[in-house]
């Protein structure tokens, strides 16, 4: 029996979070919903749906699955984004699953949003070292303070 890699990251946001001064962080996670803070993230490109979960659907093996959100800047000064996973269940799943993203780097305006790419690959083994797995990804805006 084939043993399917499925993924639901839910868009928890941590009110009032910050590493360090003008640091704000978002975090997909499996924990809940809550929002606040410099940075939103939307599933329409309108931001009129924040984004709640990531449905991965079947991860095969040493193939990219890609899902699209939509970072904005809400605040009033251009914020650099970052990325960063932890909180990994089974922490093996850390050795088979690679998670990227296009937008580390980027530089949103106050009211920009940027076409943000949320990146999985499952390494070769996955399949059968895994048979569900989550993580957490933190979205984190820095403003350079």
């Amino acid at each position: 029996m084939k043993k399917y890699l499925s993924l639901f990251i839910l868009l928890f946001i941590l009110v009032g979070a910050s590493i360090g001064v003008g640091i704000l962080i978002r975090e997909l996670t499996t924990s809940g919903v809550m929002s606040e803070g410099a940075i939103a993230i939307y599933e329409d490109i309108n931001g009129t749906v924040n984004m709640t979960s990531i449905d991965w659907g079947v991860v095969p093996e040493n193939d990219d699955v890609i899902r699209t959100g939509y970072i904005k800047n809400t605040g009033n000064v251009p914020l650099t984004l970052n990325v960063s996973t932890g909180l990994w269940n089974p922490a093996i799943a850390e050795q088979y699953i690679i998670f990227s993203t296009n937008f580390v780097g980027e530089v949103l305006q106050p009211g920009q949003t940027f076409t943000a790419q949320f990146i999985l690959l499952a390494q070769t083994g996955a399949r059968d070292n895994l048979d569900a797995f989550s993580f957490t990804v933190f979205v984190i805006g820095d403003d350079g303070l």
